[in-house]
């Protein structure tokens, strides 16, 4: 577990980005694991980043995005002080079609116009809602110019080799990193070995 201080988001000396002995990355299954682990991560998120092929009338081409967990939005406080821009965050019963685009985007792309909201893009092929602009505070994902919502239960749901999440979440009160890491030792090691990303 390592911590990320310094950022605009709530608690932030509490939240960490965690890697196994391994790999930086977990799979879908070990992910569901570890958000049912007791006295593990408060808020257990996930991202998983992308890259997408972006149609429009202009030529196509290749951008990045990220897939993110419904907790993550708690986690960055998305709800709270950093909520989007302009917009709205996913609707939880029809967010399949729908994104949130970064402020980097928002501006260097759709030069900061709040009509954006509504329109759709199309990425892979699929074409999807912008629902929301999120604020330049929220900057965890950078080089991201889409987030997606992410569905743990999809095709790779019980894939343990293809370990594409980047996990993040709070320390319990009164933890510290260490604390955290001896507790989760034995999670850590208990998960099926893959090949070291």
């Amino acid at each position: 577990a390592t911590l990320i201080n310094g950022l605009p988001y709530p608690e932030p000396g509490r939240l960490v980005v965690l890697s196994t002995e391994t790999s930086l990355y977990f799979s879908r299954p070990g992910f569901r694991r570890l958000v049912n682990t007791a006295g593990g991560l408060e808020v257990p998120s996930a991202a998983e980043a992308r890259q997408f092929r972006l149609t429009s009338s202009a030529m196509p081409e290749l951008v990045w995005g990220r897939f993110i967990s419904a907790n993550i939005t708690t986690l960055l406080g998305l709800t709270g002080r950093n909520r989007p821009l302009i917009g709205r965050l996913f609707d939880t019963d029809q967010a399949k079609n729908e994104v949130l685009i970064t402020y980097r985007s928002w501006i260097t792309r759709y030069g900061g116009n709040s009509t954006v909201v509504g329109t759709s893009v199309t990425l892979d092929g699929v074409p999807r809602q912008i629902v929301g602009v999120v604020g330049p505070r929220v900057d965890l994902f950078s080089d991201s110019e889409f987030l997606l919502p992410l569905n743990v239960d999809d095709l790779y749901a019980y894939d343990e080799q293809r370990r594409t999440l980047q996990v993040f979440g709070r320390l319990p009160p009164g933890d510290d990193a260490s604390d955290l890491e001896a507790r989760l030792t034995l999670f850590f090691r208990s998960l099926p070995r893959g090949p070291r990303r």
